[in-house]
């Protein structure tokens, strides 16, 4: 990758977690959380990089200028603003500026995705939490609760048979 390159920033879809394969979210927090603190150190890396390639390029043109005023069509005595104009107008200059813009946005963007997964490990524990209390099996009735309604139903079975053999009785006479 060069240095002006910038690397996959949507973390959205490594956040996600599937409540009902917890131990796989386990296992893959930390390798997920190492690949993204992983990207984030190396954006940092760039961005610094950048950012001192730019002073660099900065101290070159100022000296350069001084130098040679009239060579970059200036008075023989240019002022601090003369000269700072001519380095922004500077094309590899501008490249350079440019670049470490975007690696300064992807290290903020990458920063985020990392506290994320520092909060994805704590919604898993939580979720693990919550299947330890039993939070997501199904729904019991009680014993005494399913025999009032077994009897219920039972009875309006009983009432719909009777009704029903009532009306077969009727039907043949």
């Amino acid at each position: 990758m060069s240095i002006e390159e910038i690397p996959d920033l949507d973390f959205k879809k490594d956040l996600e977690v599937d409540k009902y394969n917890l131990d796989v979210e386990l296992n893959n927090q930390s390798i997920l959380f190492s690949k993204w603190a992983e990207r984030c150190v190396d954006v940092e890396n760039k961005r610094d990089r950048l950012k001192t390639q730019m002073e660099l390029k900065q101290a070159k043109l100022d000296f350069e200028i001084r130098k040679n005023p009239t060579g970059y069509g200036l008075s023989e005595k240019p002022t601090e603003k003369a000269i700072r104009s001519c380095i922004l107008r500077d094309t590899h200059y501008l490249e350079l500026q440019e670049s470490y813009q975007k690696m300064k946005y992807a290290a903020s963007i990458l920063k985020v995705a990392v506290k994320r997964f520092k909060d994805r490990e704590r919604i898993i524990d939580r979720l693990i939490k919550l299947y330890l209390a039993k939070y997501y099996t199904e729904p019991t009735v009680r014993p005494e609760k399913e025999d009032e309604e077994n009897k219920e139903t039972n009875r309006a079975q009983a009432t719909l048979g009777a009704h029903m053999k009532f009306s077969r009785v009727k039907r043949k006479s």
